[in-house]
């Protein structure tokens, strides 16, 4: 419970630089705290997802997921939107407008996820997600599955929100990388075999 508090906590205090950065012009401070997150992917993982992400707080307070995950993309559809996203960035900057990608991203997530897949955007679709993917390679810490404890039921698999979560013949699996550190496989265990 206090993680989820804590979390919450970070999330209502990300929302607040954001607005903050938005209303006075300012940013290119929301881009140093996503830049600075993505460097410490290298060893945190993806916690600016679970932590920081505003589409993903919004999300949370919505309290929405879909009950039907859809899977839609693949690598070269998530790197082909990192790309086309990294050229809009630098024409932006080249052109030296304040193109606000923050808002129109956050958006668009916000929209992709309700009407769409949420799996899919986390997954494939944000830019910002796949350049934590990329860094947090070589993550080996974070949420794991006690296969002593886990019995199998698949919960963990159907509630993460990337499709994070492999079943192998050694039962269920976290991919590191992948994971947003959201906790929902965690919460939702019914027999706490994900600490």
């Amino acid at each position: 419970m206090k993680t989820l508090f804590n979390r919450w906590v970070f999330r209502i205090i990300a929302l607040v630089i954001l607005a903050f950065a938005v209303i006075t012009k300012r940013i290119q401070l929301w881009l140093f705290i996503t830049l600075f997150s993505i460097l410490l992917s290298f060893y945190f993982g993806r916690f600016f997802c679970g932590y920081l992400c505003p589409t993903n707080t919004f999300l949370r307070i919505l309290n929405f997921r879909k009950k039907h995950p859809v899977t839609l993309g693949s690598e070269k559809i998530r790197f082909i939107v990192l790309f086309i996203f990294l050229v809009l960035m630098f024409i932006n900057m080249k052109l030296g407008a304040k193109f606000p990608f923050i808002i129109i991203l956050t958006a668009i997530g916000i929209l992709f996820s309700l009407l769409i897949s949420e799996r899919a955007w986390h997954r494939y679709f944000c830019p910002y997600g796949t350049l934590m993917s990329i860094v947090s390679r070589k993550y080996s810490k974070g949420i794991k599955i006690d296969p002593d404890k886990c019995t199998s039921c698949g919960l963990c698999q159907r509630v993460c929100p990337t499709e994070g979560i492999d079943k192998s013949e050694n039962g269920f699996k976290i991919i590191k990388n992948e994971c947003l550190d959201c906790s929902l496989c965690k919460t939702n265990c019914p027999v706490n075999a994900i600490n």
